[in-house]
């Protein structure tokens, strides 16, 4: 649970803001949804991934157990159910803290600055790629190069399961063996399950399909020929080609093994890295019929980034020379000075009585210049 101090916190500050009004400009609504709330509102329809990340508190007023959030998407999904059902489609962006019993990573926060973007009433793939073009954008915009994007497809998984039977009790530890491309691991787990030899080596090809777009044509090679598995091909193929169209310096991976995210996920999934970096800095997919607390259950597309990851290619306005100027007083041309530096953009510190104006590190100044009679900065 870090606490942010400058510079950091006013980086933070800054990604926030220039997340949420890029967003905006993309028609998306902010939202902010509450902190705490009952865990039945705020879990329907996440089975238990959710559950066991989240804080869980007693409210001292009537006894109700509550909940810290751990995640905001499904919190956004029952604003849209509530208010936005009849409305046909509806773009809500957010960006709040959420706090996790469990990290993601060994020794990773627990405390993550959440911001996304979520799109309600559209199953078209176009909402698909509207989501994951934004993300990449917003990307850029904050500062993020060279970035990858992972592509992959829930439908896959899923369909197979249905297609071949699998045992409820098998699929998690399937799924983490997928997660992990364990071959060994995925054919250990099938091995005296009932499913024939080529269906067990079905699933641990699945954690070999990873790689370029040539992968697709692979899968095509392998997969059964299933209407459902060959649409959720193509749309793969069709996303690429328009991210490649759009954002040719986006380095494309595909991963049919690539199941990230909560359990509510239903489609597409992707996730957007950089070369230098560990970690992902946006993750997202489609997550249809997911349930509400308001009862209703809607198609849904987005995204979601933690904000602290961006921190390495952000620049705080508090890394900027400030100005230094003399205390105001009753001086009104040098508040009027001050006024306009800061409505341009420039930090500007006005040095107290007795306040050491560090001169130990370069800076500028706020003088007065008899011969013009006016204020001006000089280094």
């Amino acid at each position: 649970m870090e606490a942010l101090l400058p510079p950091r916190a006013g980086a933070v500050e800054m990604l926030r803001s220039a997340f949420l009004r890029r967003c905006v400009l993309w028609g998306y609504q902010q939202v902010i949804p509450p902190l705490l709330e009952q865990p039945d509102a705020l879990f329907i329809g996440t089975g238990q991934d959710l559950r066991r990340l989240a804080f869980h508190l007693t409210d001292p007023h009537d006894g109700t157990l509550l909940a810290i959030r751990p995640d905001i998407t499904p919190q956004v999904a029952r604003l849209d159910a509530q208010w936005h059902a009849a409305a046909g489609v509806a773009r809500l962006c957010y960006a709040e803290l959420v706090a996790r019993t469990i990290p993601e990573t060994p020794g990773g926060p627990r405390l993550l600055y959440q911001a996304g973007a979520e799109l309600y009433g559209n199953p078209a793939l176009e909402a698909d790629a509207e989501a994951v073009l934004l993300a990449l954008e917003v990307l850029r915009v904050l500062g993020c190069p060279q970035l990858v994007l992972s592509l992959g497809e829930v439908r896959i998984y899923r369909l197979l399961l249905q297609l071949h039977a699998v045992h409820e009790a098998l699929q998690p530890p399937l799924f983490a063996a997928l997660q992990a491309k364990a071959g060994f691991e995925v054919r250990a787990i099938l091995q005296g399950s009932g499913l024939d030899r080529a269906t067990v080596e079905l699933f641990v090809a699945l954690t070999r399909l990873y790689g370029g777009l040539e992968v697709l044509d692979q899968a095509r090679a392998l997969l059964p020929c299933h209407e459902g598995l060959q649409q959720a091909l193509d749309n793969l193929q069709t996303l690429a080609a328009r991210v490649q169209a759009v954002h040719p310096a986006v380095e494309l991976h595909i991963d049919l093994a690539e199941l990230r995210g909560f359990s509510y996920h239903t489609g597409l999934v992707f996730a957007a890295y950089h070369p230098g970096m560990g970690g992902e800095l946006a993750r997202g997919g489609r997550y249809d019929q997911t349930a509400t607390a308001a009862g209703q259950a809607r198609c849904a597309t987005g995204f979601s980034v933690d904000l602290s990851m961006l921190l390495p290619f952000a620049v705080s306005q508090e890394d900027q020379q400030p100005i230094q100027a003399p205390p105001s007083g009753a001086d009104v041309g040098l508040y009027d000075a001050v006024t306009a530096l800061r409505n341009q953009g420039h930090r500007v510190i006005h040095v107290l009585p007795g306040e050491e104006p560090g001169d130990d590190a370069p800076c500028r100044r706020l003088v007065y210049c008899q011969r013009q009679g006016a204020w001006r900065v000089e280094s």
